[in-house]
């Protein structure tokens, strides 16, 4: 691995957060990329989930909607990175063999273009990954609006997907091969608890919500020196998450592979 890498302010901030290292595994355990493939994310955790991705096999090649997030990721994946409106996309037709959308189209008003879009770009047999948060109901998403984490402030036009939606939105183009539900309730607390923390700070919020960077996690000084003392205690709180087996999880993931 990429020293440089290794040493990153991302890569320090993913040992901390439980909830990008779950979902990094999640995503990884579905990935079969071939060193020769060409690869897009989109919406890669402002370049913290991109930078990791590239350390896998694959050319990848990076998109987001907001600029603070491009700019993330030309810091720590280089150039290799635009900025898209959420509908169209600026590469050729069936020119990838992997795309990876995470967290981006719970973003988009317009889904069913930017799907037909990822369609457009993507080879015949080609697979597309796709990270949302599951619609569903529960007391953490009846708590959330009350702590002031609303889909709004979140940049989310819509609450999240069923994988019935998912694959309906998709379902002209390519097949669902696999799908998981993941990120359950204590987990889900923790990260809760953090985001309306950042709420009552009156942290800014970008298009996609709040967006860690390096100048906002060096601006944190003492609250990020806090949270990594108390972090092994709420890495062992989460945990208990693997006694809630029966229940579906907050955030969804869907494998789809496009006809040929």
């Amino acid at each position: 691995m990429n020293p440089a890498v290794t040493d990153s302010w991302h890569r320090k901030l993913l040992q901390r957060s439980l909830l990008k290292r779950e979902k990094l595994k999640e995503i990884q355990s579905l990935l079969r990329v071939k060193p020769t493939d060409c690869c897009l994310d989109l919406g890669g955790d402002n370049g913290i989930l991109s930078a990791e991705l590239r350390q896998g096999p694959g050319r990848w090649v990076s998109a987001d909607m907001a600029e603070e997030a491009v700019l993330s990721c030309h810091e720590l994946c280089g150039r290799n990175a635009v900025r898209i409106d959420g509908t169209a996309l600026p590469f050729r037709s069936e020119s990838l063999d992997w795309i990876v959308v995470i967290d981006l189209l719970e973003h988009v008003h317009e889904d069913t273009l930017l799907a037909k879009e990822l369609s457009r770009i993507l080879k015949p047999d080609g697979y597309l990954l796709v990270h949302v948060p599951r619609k569903a109901g529960g007391l953490l998403r009846w708590l959330a609006p009350k702590l002031g984490y609303t889909d709004q402030l979140h940049g989310h036009v819509r609450q999240g997907y069923t994988i019935d939606e998912l694959t309906r939105l998709f379902q002209d183009e390519a097949v669902l091969t696999a799908s998981r539900g993941y990120s359950r309730f204590f987990t889900q607390a923790i990260d809760l608890g953090i985001h309306a923390f950042m709420a009552l700070k009156g942290t800014a919020s970008t298009s996609k919500g709040h967006l860690v960077t390096s100048e906002t996690l060096h601006a944190s000084g003492t609250a990020y020196r806090v949270y990594g003392a108390v972090f092994p205690l709420l890495r062992g709180i989460s945990s208990m998450d693997r006694f809630l087996f029966f229940a579906s999880g907050h955030n969804l993931l869907a494998l789809f592979r496009k006809r040929a």
